[in-house]
């Protein structure tokens, strides 16, 4: 009626009932499974410290931004002194003209 299910093959559970072939492949799948645990925990701890190095950068590239802000705003404000000192000495210049031609 149904197709036969085949039995499951057998545990073995002592390293003594298998042939030495499929005990170097097992050793040999072991090393490669341990090597590429390690790898991976190796990029778990390269992927964490980078995350920790972007976030640094992050918070550097704000607080330079910050003070980037406050510098240009420093800076509005000496330019816009500097054009009224400008102004205010070229008024002075007129008035002085002005001054010596009266009492040349």
């Amino acid at each position: 009626m149904g197709a036969s299910i085949p039995p499951p093959p057998p545990v073995i559970t002592r390293s003594s009932d298998m042939d030495p072939h499929t005990l170097e492949q097992l050793r040999a799948v072991k090393e490669m499974l341990t090597a590429q645990e390690e790898e991976a925990q190796g990029l778990r701890d390269l992927n964490r410290d980078l995350r920790e190095r972007l976030e640094d950068c992050e918070t550097k590239i704000k607080k330079l931004n910050e003070q980037n802000d406050e510098y240009a705003e420093k800076e509005k404000v000496l330019s816009h002194r500097v054009a009224e000192k400008v102004r205010n000495n070229k008024q002075m210049s007129v008035v002085m003209e002005e001054y010596e031609r009266t009492i040349s």
